[in-house]
């Protein structure tokens, strides 16, 4: 991809404002950027004018106007002013009232579409001078407008991700009550069942670890039968005991019919 770099975008990768992360990212990209010449002594000054205003120190400075230096020489592909710019200038550019500078800018970048013959990208974020670069064709990258799109786009991410997550674990937690309640009603009807038969029921319910890490709650019923034999499988909830002793049903309620709704799961 071939960039064209205004002066009000490139001042950014040195001094952070908005936009600033939106050009850093588009220089490390894998593109060729071209600009006039004149964006050294612009650049140059906006950092100087930033220097008198005390907004950066001269340590800062210093180092910004060499890191922009070794940019200029190596990232940017540099147009010089010469008669063929000129020509653009007075022949495409002098019906727009337009600052000298901008102007030097968009006769470049014309001269480069023409020279080149491939679609360029033009990357301002000076709104004015945005509305005449689109009357020549050229498509506008914004770094301050794409910035706030990207924060935009991963803003809706997070409320997508947030909502799915709320979506999951309404789902999940309904699922895992209508799970609880399956099981409660099952061992229900089998305490039912051996009261029936003239048994003796007791329950024990679990208010320690989720279902999950333990189970939920135990059913000790009078009987010499074994779980598996019963059922088809062993289940963790239910043991036969042939005797009832003080000592196996300590901590367990007693549970008749009237009472079955105290086989319960504290979730």
């Amino acid at each position: 991809m071939i960039y064209y770099l205004d002066a009000s975008v490139l001042l950014k990768v040195y001094f952070y404002e908005k936009g600033t992360e939106a050009m850093v990212d588009l220089l490390k990209s894998n593109s060729s950027f071209f600009s006039s010449t004149i964006i050294y002594p612009e650049v140059l000054f906006g950092l100087k004018r930033r220097l008198q205003n005390k907004e950066i120190t001269q340590d800062f400075f210093s180092k910004q106007i060499k890191l922009f230096g070794d940019h200029f020489r190596t990232l940017i592909n540099r147009i010089e002013f010469n008669d063929y710019i000129l020509h653009f200038l007075r022949s495409e550019v002098l019906k727009y009232s337009v600052k000298a500078l901008d102007a030097i800018h968009l006769a470049s970048a014309l001269w480069l579409r023409e020279e080149i013959n491939k679609h360029i990208k033009f990357v301002c974020s000076d709104k004015d001078f945005i509305k005449i670069v689109q009357q020549e064709g050229f498509e506008i990258i914004n770094p301050e407008e794409n910035e706030m799109k990207e924060r935009m786009i991963k803003n809706l991410s997070d409320v997508k991700i947030k909502s799915l997550w709320e979506q999951t674990k309404e789902r999940f937690e309904s699922l895992e009550r209508e799970l609880v309640n399956c099981y409660i009603s099952f061992l229900r009807e089998v305490a039912k069942y051996y009261l029936q038969q003239g048994r003796r029921v007791f329950f024990s319910e679990n208010r320690v670890v989720h279902w999950g890490e333990g189970d939920f709650g135990r059913l000790v019923i009078e009987g010499e039968e074994e779980t598996d034999e019963v059922f088809g499988n062993y289940i963790s909830e239910i043991r036969f005991e042939p005797t009832i002793s003080k000592k196996i049903i300590e901590g367990y309620e007693e549970i008749k019919e009237k009472n079955l709704k105290d086989i319960k799961y504290m979730s």
